[in-house]
């Protein structure tokens, strides 16, 4: 959970945890409209890689992002994320399908 003062600003999760061989997760965030623009996205991805990097020991956090959404790509590069793939129209949401890009950020560079 992400909190501005005593307001919940948002949520970050890590799911699709791939043990032993692939050390992996994919991570997920949403923040809440009246607190968007204001860093809260970017520092609590930093936080939760520092968790998966250190105590959880993973090697490797995956990222969907849905085309369109400049400003959750920019959470993502700010944190050292990079775009290594596009699935064209892969996603059906309110009865429109949208293209998702695929980010990667790995615990040591490559």
């Amino acid at each position: 959970m992400v909190k501005q003062g005593d307001q919940l600003a948002g949520r970050v999760n890590f799911t699709a945890l791939a043990r032993p061989y692939f050390n992996k997760a994919t991570i997920g965030y949403r923040i809440g409209e009246d607190c968007a623009g204001h860093g809260f996205a970017s520092q609590a991805v930093g936080l939760a890689l520092r968790e998966a990097f250190g105590p959880l020991k993973l090697g490797r956090i995956e990222a969907l992002v849905r085309s369109g959404n400049v400003g959750s790509a920019r959470v993502l590069e700010r944190n050292g994320f990079v775009q290594f793939g596009l699935a064209r129209r892969s996603r059906l949401l309110h009865g429109v399908y949208y293209d998702l890009a695929y980010f990667e950020r790995h615990a040591q560079p490559l």
